[in-house]
């Protein structure tokens, strides 16, 4: 409720705030029971050490209170006291003699005092309510209308599955999940155009989902023409740390017979490198010592080379670079690669329908230590511009 904008709010002080996490209510939840510890606490005479620390930590929290009263805060946690509250409830929590509180003489108590168990009871369901209350019922119908679209999908009725993600969209318009979903089946189905629009809304409700990140990217892979907006550039240019693993490993690229490294056009074929660098021409990627690469090849015709274009980065030394590349999980070939960005030709047979995997292993060069001055403190290996498939 202090996120949203719902009958339990009692402020409104950030009607702006992103939508609510679980996090919100998991805090909310802790601070609640970090303040009924500390109201226990206080009938207690602070004569002991732990007794006396404690009592510094209360003066702290009231003080934190009194700030965040004082001073305007547009954070999702409103109050500066947010850290001393969760670092208080866990402590309590942690030190807790959990056998006591759910012994036979506990509930008891509880019994012997109805009030206080029954307003500790409204206070918890008060916050799962006023957080979650407004939004359940629409999130599971659009739930259920995008999975049914997935299963008509699936199933060959391409009419039928859009007509499902449209209610979808209906049902919850500020959820991102059934815009994603509508966007991969229109990418899966060839309806590039409505994918990018849908690709699009889902970016603006969260530019966190790194499945539509890849989606969006294999999407203007196809479309090396496409004039990329500056919200399409500045999604794509995301670090790659976040795709790692899955969504990365999970994720079916389209077919191609060249990357183009370093457009963010890439991402669903490439990991390992840095972030793209600039050349007055093009654009490309360093490796960090260890790349992986995949290319599905398309059906229909088979490729006998590899060629990638390459180059070692100019820092220190002019020396080559031992570049070691392994082809579907052969044995390595090395290729020394010096200064100068040059086509390095591989044979390697690629049949229709396979998907080729290069791993690219070699030492790296760090700027920071080899060039007096330089700031950049990221281990360079090979730099990639471009993989092709090739026929001799």
């Amino acid at each position: 409720s202090a996120v949203l904008l719902n009958t339990w709010d009692m402020t409104q002080r950030d009607p702006d705030a992103p939508d609510l996490l679980h996090s919100d209510a998991a805090f909310l939840l802790l601070g609640l029971a970090g303040m009924c510890g500390l109201a226990g606490a206080s009938s207690r005479r602070l004569a002991d050490p732990a007794g006396r620390t404690l009592l510094l930590v209360k003066f702290w929290l009231l003080s934190s209170v009194l700030l965040g009263v004082v001073v305007p805060y547009d954070g999702r946690y409103r109050l500066p006291a947010a850290p001393s509250l969760i670092v208080l409830a866990s402590g309590l929590l942690v030190t807790a003699n959990w056998r006591a509180v759910f012994s036979p003489r506990a509930l008891s108590i509880v019994r012997q005092h109805p009030r206080t168990a029954t307003l500790a009871f409204v206070l918890c369901l008060w916050v799962l309510i006023g957080a979650y209350s407004p939004n359940i019922p629409p999130l599971f119908r659009s739930l259920y209308q995008a999975w049914r679209g997935d299963m008509a999908l699936s199933s060959g009725d391409q009419g039928a599955a859009f007509d499902r993600y449209a209610l979808a969209e209906k049902a919850f318009p500020n959820f991102y999940w059934p815009y994603r979903h509508a966007a991969d089946a229109a990418r899966r189905t060839g309806r590039d155009d409505q994918a990018r629009a849908l690709y699009a809304r889902a970016r603006d409700l969260n530019p966190d989902d790194h499945y539509g990140l890849l989606g969006f990217a294999d999407l203007a892979a196809r479309h090396p023409d496409w004039q990329l907006t500056r919200d399409e550039r500045d999604w794509l240019a995301r670090r790659e740390d976040d795709l790692r693993g899955n969504p990365w490993n999970s994720f079916q690229p389209s077919p191609a017979t060249a990357i183009d490294v370093g457009t963010g056009r890439d991402l669903p074929y490439i990991t390992g490198f840095h972030q793209h660098d600039h050349s007055p021409t093009f654009d490309y990627r360093w490796s960090r010592g260890r790349s992986h690469i995949r290319i599905p090849v398309p059906p229909g015709k088979a490729y006998y080379e590899i060629t990638l274009r390459m180059s070692a980065p100019a820092v220190g030394t002019d020396a080559a670079l031992p570049v070691s590349i392994s082809i579907d999980g052969a044995p390595s070939g090395t290729i020394n690669v010096p200064t100068g960005w040059t086509d390095y030709t591989i044979p390697e047979v690629a049949l229709p329908g396979h998907t080729v995997t290069l791993d690219i292993t070699g030492p790296t060069r760090t700027p920071a230590l080899l060039q007096p001055g330089s700031q950049d403190h990221r281990p360079l290996g090979v730099g990639i511009d471009r993989i092709t498939l090739t026929n001799p």
